[in-house]
């Protein structure tokens, strides 16, 4: 019994451990405002500082649903963006380090750096970065695989799809015959197949002979055959034109990453308004801009986080419904939320709104069949596998009893038989 009940402390402890972890400051903050010629203009800026844990699924957003082509990436940001990741491969949480390690036409200094580090997850990361391992030697590779069976099969993949790319490339330049870019493109696939050469006598010995077949076949280089099949195929594209409209709402608001001055010692605490002055919004500051999109995305990963009703109401008017359809889905919505997303013209959204109980209590009766819009198939979406309250239900055969759809009749009754 004493075992049991030290056990129970020790894992209640650790349930403390990590709450505290979750609510310390990141030293990061969600930033919106109105773009201006050097960034976001500080005159209508709300600032929402993220504890540690909002903040680190924020940046595995990068590379979980690949988030950002950086191709797309407008010019004039990347100053910000690359001091933004140059600072964070530096950050003393091995998450924030990881995401830097994931990302695309990183500063060398910033590569230098997460090549030693000492997290296995943030080399790894590296290893899998076809960007970072092409511009890397080979003396610098071993250093990340460090004779881990893992990272050198990573590095390998990694070495051989860019070979890979670097003959395409070198095919395109030959259909073109343009004997300058054919130089070019022969030097990089050359110095592309020395690194993989290199990487692979320098493991050529190695211990497990799962590693060594590896090395073996990711990288055996494609034949002349399939380079000939690349080549007609057409599989090489062109670099994409930047998207600005990705990043920036209707109104002109965007929203982006960026670094505190001060720490909070309560992240996400209060509106955020009062923290400009913790906030660099000069020229090059450390700040990368998120597509709006992936806003949604954020708020349904870090459902538990205090998001200011300032932040909510520009969530709520935002062009994009995906994000409003998030908005729709969380608790405690204050009523100029409720009022943008009962006439939302987006049916997801509404669907989403019909589905949350505790918005549903907010809204009258009038509200809910504004919601509805006289759409029997909205009605079985949402209502379909739920139990509504009484209120609810009385609310909807008042908007549905005189309807002559039949599935509207039979969703009626079926919540009624719950009775």
């Amino acid at each position: 019994m004493a075992a049991l009940a030290n056990f129970s402390r020790f894992s209640r402890l650790n349930r403390i451990c990590a709450a505290r972890a979750a609510a310390a400051s990141s030293g990061m903050a969600l930033v919106s405002g109105r773009l201006g010629d050097a960034g976001i203009d500080r005159e209508d800026a709300i600032v929402l500082p993220l504890p540690m844990a909002a903040a680190a699924e924020a940046l595995d957003m990068f590379d979980r649903f690949d988030a950002i082509d950086w191709n797309n990436y407008p010019s004039a940001w990347r100053t910000k963006k690359n001091a933004f990741f140059e600072r964070l491969a530096r950050h003393v949480d091995a998450r924030c380090r990881r995401a830097a390690a994931a990302q695309a036409e990183l500063e060398e200094t910033t590569l230098l750096a997460l090549a030693s580090d000492e997290a296995h997850d943030v080399r790894k990361q590296l290893a899998d970065n076809c960007d970072a391992v092409r511009r890397l030697d080979s003396a610098l590779l071993c250093e990340i695989a460090a004779h881990d069976e893992r990272l050198i099969e990573s590095l390998a993949a990694s070495l051989e799809r860019i070979t890979s790319e670097a003959q395409d490339d070198w095919l395109k330049a030959a259909a073109a015959g343009d004997a300058a870019l054919l130089v070019e493109k022969a030097k990089a696939l050359e110095a592309c197949m020395r690194a993989a050469q290199a990487f692979k006598n320098a493991h050529e010995t190695h211990p497990d002979p799962n590693v060594r077949e590896r090395l073996m076949s990711a990288l055996d280089f494609p034949t002349s055959a399939r380079m000939n099949f690349l080549h007609m195929s057409g599989r090489i594209g062109t670099k994409p034109k930047e998207e600005r409209w990705r990043f920036v709402e209707p109104d002109g608001c965007v929203y982006a990453l960026a670094f505190m001055r001060e720490a909070c010692s309560e992240a996400g605490d209060g509106s955020g308004t009062d923290m400009l002055d913790a906030i660099d919004f000069g020229t090059n500051a450390p700040m990368v801009f998120l597509e709006v999109r992936q806003l949604g995305r954020f708020l349904r990963m870090v459902q538990a986080l205090k998001v200011p009703d300032e932040f909510l109401v520009r969530f709520a008017a935002s062009g994009c419904a995906e994000l409003r359809e998030a908005v729709a889905d969380r608790k405690n919505l204050p009523q100029p939320v409720l009022d943008l997303l009962k006439r939302d013209a987006s049916y997801d959204v509404r669907t989403a709104l019909l589905g949350n109980d505790d918005a549903l209590a907010l809204l009258d009766e009038t509200d809910v069949i504004e919601v509805l819009a006289g759409d029997p198939l909205l009605l079985r979406e949402a209502f379909e596998y739920a139990s509504p309250s009484g209120r609810i239900k009385r609310v909807l055969h008042k908007a549905f009893d005189d309807s002559d759809d039949p599935g509207a009749r039979e969703i009626l009754a079926a919540l009624d038989a719950e009775d």
